[in-house]
């Protein structure tokens, strides 16, 4: 019994050593709760939002689509959901805006089979209205036409 502590201890510290960062304690994300203000303050509280992160929706307090409340990187590499998926469900609630996250820790919409189509989407349904930081990359703000 007296080997299970120092196990123990050692074990903590080879999982929790490489990755701890002082800087990371000290961290605060004031953007995305800036995101959130921004899309709350330009939307209405039934219009749908829609993005790779659904914590802009729950801060804002605005729906998302049911069906693209789940974006993450493995639905869009496996073609789970698709630029005509998104455009279908955006089209049906009239998603007022898209925000789609940019750079290199971006790891959802990014990750489309089929990018270039709902990039098209956006260019011909939606205006960028900006680029906002938020925590380790840019989100594009995309208000419907």
């Amino acid at each position: 019994r007296s080997f299970v502590f120092p196990v123990a201890a050692v074990l903590i510290l080879l999982c929790l050593g490489p990755p701890f960062s002082p800087k990371k304690l000290r961290a605060y994300d004031r953007d995305t709760r800036t995101l959130a203000a921004v899309v709350q303050a330009n939307t209405a509280a039934g219009d749908y939002v829609f993005g790779d992160d659904p914590e802009i929706n729950f801060l804002a307090r605005r729906p998302c689509p049911p069906r693209l409340v789940d974006v993450s990187g493995a639905m869009t590499r496996s073609g789970q959901i698709t630029a005509a998926n998104i455009r279908a469900d955006c089209d049906r609630y009239e998603v007022k805006f898209i925000l789609v996250e940019k750079g290199q820790s971006a790891h959802h919409l990014k990750n489309l089979r089929d990018y270039p189509q709902f990039q098209a989407y956006l260019d011909a349904s939606y205006e960028l209205v900006g680029t906002m930081p938020r925590e380790f990359l840019q989100v594009d703000v995309y208000r419907r036409r």
